[in-house]
């Protein structure tokens, strides 16, 4: 089969090279100009974006920044089979507000939240929190794409509002950001968890979860990254994942003929040790209607049949039949060098690469950010810094993260977090004790 990989800045091209392998044909097109370097000479890249989609049999989408989510309902409209992105996902993925109704409608439990926007939205902000009445603890969250800062948790409404003066200071400088658009939430406690479904259109299939680690330093320190490492794990059947009946089956007709692909419910399991919350009850975060990263990475390791196969299925409305492993957890850990988590043009381009194979495709090497060097090694592409993701499996999620053995790959300066094995066996544990999760009783399923 001819498959498109259509990316925003190139971060499916280790799938991309896992279907070429298996016997597919494959063209990478990347929507970024500072990341049309990502994979060359390690995968065929295409400029002509219309022409390679007339000549695909399937058109996958990594995510949905830029047009590409017109750019996927196009695709539809046009008959043409596609997955990853469309319009409705990324409404769901970037307006927090019509995300939260959507989930809200589908009887998700959902926190409060209050939304402020346009002009005089900090002080309308400020006005409500001096309320008698709001004098509890809350989140601020960005509702859109291109975000100038990122979620921030305050212990008390005095934090809050020094923390919206110092925002509104940087929306002012940042001369490029849209209208002012963010929330305030309730703070919910509890115990974070991702739970995913691939939808071909009509049907789920692949339930899993992920739990995940973002934060940049061990110890959950420093700013919040797309993912420093996290742990996978698929059931058997659909109904074997509980959290699967209670986020994801309730949203089927919502999805319905609007997107085929992997979609991603982040919720909370809540502590039930705040007035007026519902002690165990999965709190609804936010929606992931794309390939999760890195955790796209992760499941991968736990599908035995080709990967191809599954994107073609969902993608065309079919019913897949493919086989993964349902006994193990997969682990995966992101490899970085600076400037990540930030840019800056050219310093992470050209960084030499040693322990990448590049004419093979190495079992739990996933290249992200690279590229052969014009001595003919490998090198890293920049433009963030974000390298590899390695992944492995275990019996256990700590020994799942223990095998990724980050010494397989080199690089000047890299860096990554040595305490994900505990700490992600942790927050498992923890998970185990609500009742949501279990064990998996089979070794290998296959529908």
């Amino acid at each position: 089969m001819k498959f498109l990989f259509r990316s925003g800045w190139g971060e499916s091209l280790a799938i991309a090279r896992r279907v070429e392998s298996e016997g597919n044909l494959v063209r990478l097109s990347i929507v970024e100009p500072t990341a049309q370097q990502v994979g060359q000479g390690l995968i065929t890249k295409t400029r002509d974006y219309p022409g390679s989609v007339a000549w695909a049999d399937v058109v996958v989408f990594d995510s949905n920044p830029f047009a590409m989510a017109k750019e996927a309902e196009r695709v539809r409209e046009a008959k043409k089979p596609c997955i990853g992105s469309s319009q409705l996902a990324g409404e769901l993925e970037h307006d927090r507000l019509f995300a939260a109704d959507v989930a809200k409608k589908a009887g998700l439990h959902t926190a409060e939240f209050k939304r402020f926007k346009g002009r005089g939205a900090w002080n309308k902000a400020r006005d409500y929190l001096s309320e008698p009445e709001n004098d509890g603890t809350w989140v601020w969250k960005a509702n859109g794409d291109g975000d100038t800062v990122s979620t921030y948790v305050a212990d008390d409404v005095p934090e809050m509002l020094r923390m919206l003066n110092y925002f509104e200071e940087l929306y002012i400088k940042d001369k490029d950001k849209p209208e002012v658009d963010f929330m305030l939430c309730e703070r919910i406690s509890g115990k974070e968890i991702s739970t995913e479904a691939w939808f071909n259109g009509k049907d789920f299939y692949l339930p899993n979860n992920t739990l995940e680690k973002n934060r940049l330093f061990p110890g959950d320190l420093g700013e919040k990254t797309g993912c420093a490492g996290n742990v996978v794990w698929t059931y058997p059947t659909l109904d074997d994942c509980m959290l699967f009946n209670h986020l994801l089956k309730p949203l089927a007709k919502v999805l319905e003929g609007k997107y085929n692909g992997p979609i991603d419910v982040n919720a909370l399991i809540e502590d039930g040790d705040e007035e007026g919350s519902e002690e165990n009850t999965p709190m609804f975060l936010e929606f992931t209607p794309r390939f999760g990263y890195d955790a796209i990475f992760t499941l991968a390791q736990l599908v035995r049949s080709d990967f191809g196969g599954l994107l073609a299925d969902v993608a065309m409305g079919s019913s897949w039949n493919g086989k993964y492993t349902s006994d193990r957890f997969a682990g995966g850990l992101r490899l970085h060098i600076s400037p990540y988590p930030n840019e800056e043009k050219g310093v992470a381009q050209g960084a030499p690469i040693f322990g990448f194979e590049p004419d093979k495709i190495q079992p739990g090497v996933w290249p992200i950010e690279v590229m052969m060097g014009d001595d003919g090694e490998p090198v890293a592409s920049g433009p963030g810094g974000y390298v590899f993701v390695l992944t492995a499996e275990g019996d256990t999620p700590r020994e799942a993260m223990e095998k990724c053995e980050p010494e397989k790959i080199k690089l000047p300066l890299m860096c990554y977090r040595n305490d994900l094995p505990e700490a992600i066996q942790k927050c498992y544990d923890e998970l185990k004790e609500t009742g949501w999760i279990g064990a998996r009783p089979r070794r290998l399923f296959g529908r």
